[in-house]
């Protein structure tokens, strides 16, 4: 279709007025000059020919003129009219000429040029195919008539006209034809044209990540360097032996210090590497958000205190006693949230304040205000703060430390969690970020009324901490280390338990067989996962293919959720990561000692059973997620079924109907409902069988 706003068609057309200008001059004046020599002329013919061209002349000369970018609608139209004029004239002179004269030389030369005329208006026009058919049709359908017309022989006519109607033929099929390229160039131009911008744009933001990038790498080598640094000079002072007591433990307590603070940088990059590659998990589990927020402002009031702030931590409004919600990461979004207040804060006070809102509607939240009187973040740095590798005020971070972590991982978390946080609107210095998280419904569930009436239970974990820690038996600890071997051996055997050692995987295996066969078992095996001549993964397989049934606890670097499932499924029954943990060390030590030694070794017997949803590629890393877990499922449901823990085997058993179902294990959920409905019947016989079964799926499940 022709639009005489068509800017594209409007500049081909323009671009070639100049040579259409000289053309349609020279077919003027061949025309007039043949017209008027040749027998018997007509001399209105010899005008019109003259006329009509001139008109287009003009026409295109004003446009040559004007040169204008977009020429108006008016011009092309003025340009259209003489081109139709022009071919109608030219159509109509030569088939009279042809039809009074017959095919004589001039009527022959006028034919030709008509040819030559249709063809040449082609590139002229072919960006408009409604004007050039019609242009087209006004010059060669009047000649095809008029040698019709003619006096010529009837086969005479016949071949001329066939041949001029199949050059019309030829023109239109051409002209749809170039209309076509034109179009397809067209389109691969914007096409092109938009790609370009596109990769433009990419290239941009990638330079702009890779500055972030170094600037994030740069910051993160001088926040690594400043503890090691501290370590290390520490370290070398304590050489000194006659170093006075207390000197000696206040560099003890800041190489402690200090290691604490890498350790937390690890974990942060740990995190965020984890939440990019979408392998972090929550687990959702009732918590208490008023113990949780009185244990984090327990830790962090003596920071604040020790930077000369005021420090609070205060409800508006009954909270909660329990919400369905992962409270370790929650505790980790306060952690960095205050944290960062107190870094960012030099005088003044921080305040945290939690309120429970829409807590009778069908979706209530938790929403936990953190708010400081520090620097503020000015408008040009709050879009950054939320955004990988980058910090809101670089000048601040440099005083104030920190990789600038903290923010991205608590919002990712945060909305993991089904919630967000954000930095609120706020007056005058200091920043307001608020976190908000669904609580899962509240039916049923009481509220207490502060902070103090925080559940007794909430708080085992510091009680555990603090109280003595004691442990009875033995440890096979299996490290190439020789400081690790020290480290690890020094605490166990200061709680207690005798701790023999192996340098590797090969002579771990060949200690605990031989322990066993003189019928003084290891009570435990901490198993490193990567040492010479046999690692850990093959040590553990090589126990258990041995029939070997004592506890064995991975002990290894990697935290990643997939090197996990492989130590688990390798037969290990816990999972330590390096650097150990004290308190966690003794938790899962005293665990796995007291474990009956007739506790049966969970091996799968059958072949593996896949997941309907393994290939899915939306949904197929949560199914890697969720089998991951499953050798841990089994061994809790067979440790209650042992302890005859029904209340424990029914909330496992109704945890798999809803899970295996939604990750592609039908069978695992068919079975886990009649072990419900075997523990409703308290039919025991069958409750045994049902939840050996499911034992069995899941251990057949998470094989490797």
């Amino acid at each position: 279709m022709d639009r005489a706003d068509d800017t594209n068609s409007n500049a081909r057309i323009f671009s070639r007025a100049p040579a259409g200008l000289l053309a349609s001059a020279l077919l003027a004046i061949v025309a007039a000059l043949a017209t008027s020599t040749s027998r018997g002329h007509v001399p209105l013919t010899s005008a019109a020919f003259l006329g009509t061209y001139l008109t287009l002349i003009l026409v295109r000369a004003a446009l040559l003129a004007f040169r204008a970018p977009t020429p108006s609608g008016t011009w092309w139209r003025a340009l259209t009219t003489a081109w139709l004029l022009a071919g109608a004239v030219w159509g109509t002179a030569v088939g009279g000429l042809l039809a009074s004269r017959g095919m004589d030389r001039v009527a022959l030369l006028l034919l030709l040029a008509t040819a030559g005329l249709s063809a040449g208006v082609m590139p002229q026009l072919a960006s408009r195919p409604r004007t050039l058919r019609a242009n087209l049709s006004l010059v060669l359908v009047p000649a095809l008539v008029g040698v019709m017309a003619s006096p010529e022989p009837l086969a005479y006519r016949l071949a001329f006209a066939f041949n001029i109607a199949m050059f019309l033929a030829f023109l239109l099929v051409e002209v749809s034809r170039r209309y076509g390229e034109l179009l397809r160039a067209d389109a691969n131009a914007v096409s092109l044209a938009r790609h370009v911008k596109d990769l433009d744009a990419a290239r941009l933001q990638a330079l702009d990540a890779l500055h972030a990038k170094g600037t994030f790498v740069a910051n993160m080598s001088h926040e690594m360097r400043t503890p090691l640094t501290a370590i290390l000079g520490y370290a070398e002072l304590l050489d000194d032996q006659h170093l006075p007591t207390p000197e000696r433990l206040r560099h003890a307590r800041t190489i402690r210090k200090a290691g604490e603070h890498l350790l937390a940088l690890v974990n942060d990059v740990l995190d965020l590497a984890k939440l990019d590659a979408g392998r972090l998990r929550v687990d959702r589990a009732p918590c208490s958000p008023s113990a949780i927020l009185a244990a984090v402002a327990s830790t962090l009031r003596v920071r604040a205190a020790e930077g000369k702030l005021e420090f609070e931590a205060r409800t508006e409004g009954p909270l909660p006693a329990t919400i369905l919600s992962d409270g370790v990461r929650l505790t980790q979004i306060l952690v960095n949230l205050v944290s960062n207040a107190i870094k960012f804060t030099d005088t003044g006070r921080v305040e945290v304040v939690a309120s429970c809102e829409a807590a009778a509607s069908a979706d209530p939240q938790l929403v936990i205000r953190v708010i400081d009187t520090g620097i503020g973040i000015d408008e040009a740095h709050r879009a950054r703060l939320f955004t990988s590798f980058t910090q809101g005020d670089e000048s601040a971070a440099r005083r104030h430390g920190g990789a600038g972590l903290g923010l991205v991982i608590s919002r990712q978390l945060a909305r993991m969690l089904g919630g967000d946080v954000t930095l609120e609107a706020h007056e005058g210095p200091g920043s307001t970020f608020c976190l908000r998280i669904p609580t899962g419904p509240l039916d049923g569930v009481p509220f207490v009324p502060d902070l103090q009436s925080a559940p007794e239970s909430m708080g085992r974990v510091r009680r555990v901490a603090a109280a003595a820690i004691h442990l009875s038996g033995s440890v096979l600890l299996a490290d190439d280390s020789e400081d690790n071997q020290r480290l690890i051996a020094t605490l166990l055997r200061k709680a207690g338990a005798t701790v023999s050692i192996a340098e590797n995987g090969r002579q771990a295996v060949q200690m605990a067989l031989a322990a066993r066969d003189a019928g003084t078992p290891f009570g435990l095996i901490l198993m490193d996962m990567q040492m010479p001549e046999l690692d850990g993964v093959g040590a553990t397989e090589e126990l258990r293919a041995a029939n070997y049934a004592g506890s064995i606890v991975a002990l290894t670097a990697h935290a990643m959720s997939d090197h996990r499932a492989r130590c688990l499924a390798a037969g290990c029954d816990a999972f330590l990561t390096k650097p150990v943990d004290r308190r966690r060390l003794f938790e899962v030590v005293r665990e796995q000692l007291s474990r009956t030694p007739t506790s049966v070794r969970l091996r799968a017997s059958g072949p593996r059973l896949l997941s309907t949803l393994e290939a899915d590629p939306v949904l197929g890393d949560l199914v890697a997620e969720f089998v991951a877990l499953l050798g841990d499922r089994a061994r809790q449901i067979e440790e209650a079924l042992v302890a005859g823990d029904v209340p424990a085997l029914a909330k496992r058993a109704h945890q798999l109907v809803a899970e295996g179902g939604s990750f592609g294990f039908p069978v695992i959920s068919a079975v886990a409902r009649r072990v419900e409905l075997a523990i409703a019947d308290d039919d025991a016989p069958q409750i045994e069988a049902k939840v050996r079964e499911l034992v069995e799926l899941c251990l057949r499940a998470a094989a490797a």
